[in-house]
């Protein structure tokens, strides 16, 4: 696992190094997003192996109203 984390925190680094700031915060948000959704997609399984309730899937998708569309960045933490 540390071998990992280091080549993540390298790799961010060199985004830093080689394209600036903003690609280097627009990478470390995509990659924690990642880790967000490996993390949701395992404790899923995890759940169905147990037995857990199944996950239903509506058949129509509501779109969420938004005034605009997001801008790459925009929502980044502080």
């Amino acid at each position: 696992m540390d071998d990992l984390i280091i080549k993540v925190v390298v790799r961010l680094a060199r985004v830093h190094e080689a394209l600036g700031e903003r690609a280097y915060k627009d990478a470390a948000h995509r990659a924690l997003v990642g880790i967000g959704m490996a993390t949701v997609e395992e404790a899923e399984r995890q759940a169905m192996e147990r037995g857990g309730a199944s996950i239903v899937i509506p058949k129509s998708v509501i779109k969420f109203p938004l005034e605009r569309a997001r801008q790459p960045g925009e929502f980044e933490d502080e």
